[in-house]
């Protein structure tokens, strides 16, 4: 598929295999430059970027307010409650 989201891809890979926070997962996806300044992003980029791409697939439009997921609100908690579920977020 690729990637829809460098920034999103690149804290998520760190804050569920290096058990950072999304603070911590954008640093390195600053470092790696994926991702700009943490005061200039905004975690509801790849839900607008999601919410497109359903709507393509779908034919159907999937209204971005309905997304109400965004990745500065996951924890270690939820990570690991899905991973005791053998699922990912």
């Amino acid at each position: 598929m690729g990637i829809v989201n460098g920034t999103t891809n690149t804290s998520s890979i760190q804050m569920t295999t290096n058990h950072l926070s999304f603070r911590g997962g954008m640093c390195v996806a600053q470092e790696l430059g994926f991702a700009r300044p943490i005061v200039m992003s905004r975690d509801t980029t790849a839900a607008a970027k999601a919410a497109i791409l359903a709507g393509l697939a779908f034919h159907r439009g999937a209204p971005f307010a309905r997304c109400s997921a965004r990745i500065s609100q996951v924890t270690e908690d939820d990570i690991l409650a899905a991973e005791t579920r053998w699922a990912v977020l």
